[in-house]
């Protein structure tokens, strides 16, 4: 963008890192992240489980699904600290985290 110092442009690939002391304010700016990626409605929620026998469009919407809460997942693990990246590794769901 015209009038930007190299350093603005990278302030813009920054995310904020949740460090317990930012809850508010990091929920508000990873609301943002989830929509922009198109994975907010699997954050809010979640996914629904597919049984044996389902048809071919459930399998693949099923698959689509878990692969948006793997992003989001994703996301989470790239804006905590280490202390709250330890609470969430062995999450297997955004839910979960």
């Amino acid at each position: 963008m015209i009038g930007q110092t190299h350093k603005d442009r990278l302030s813009l690939h920054k995310r904020d890192i949740l460090d317990g002391k930012n809850f508010e304010q990091w929920c508000i700016k990873m609301g943002i992240i989830f929509g922009f990626q198109e994975v907010l409605e699997i954050v809010k929620n979640d996914i629904q489980e597919v049984e044996v026998g389902t048809i071919k469009v459930q399998r693949t919407i099923y698959k689509e699904s878990k692969k948006k809460d793997c992003k989001a997942l994703f996301l989470i693990h790239q804006c905590v600290d280490s202390i709250n990246f330890e609470k969430i590794a062995s999450a297997n769901s955004t839910k979960e985290a």
